[in-house]
């Protein structure tokens, strides 16, 4: 992330590229644990099936 951490830019940049990734809305990437830390806990809405299927194709 090029974002600075401030404010919360670095975890809203966070949030966008991996809705963008997954094809999912910014609103169903959650940060639950990790606002203030490089290691995040995230929780993803939507169909689990194919946000599944998502990562394994971005990720190989």
């Amino acid at each position: 992330m090029s974002a600075p951490p401030a404010d919360g830019a670095a975890n809203d940049a966070v949030r966008r590229l991996l809705a963008k990734a997954l094809g999912l809305k910014q609103r169903d990437v959650e940060i639950v644990a990790g606002d203030t830390a490089r290691v995040k806990q995230l929780r993803l809405s939507g169909d689990a099936t194919a946000i599944v299927a998502r990562l394994e194709e971005v990720t190989g």
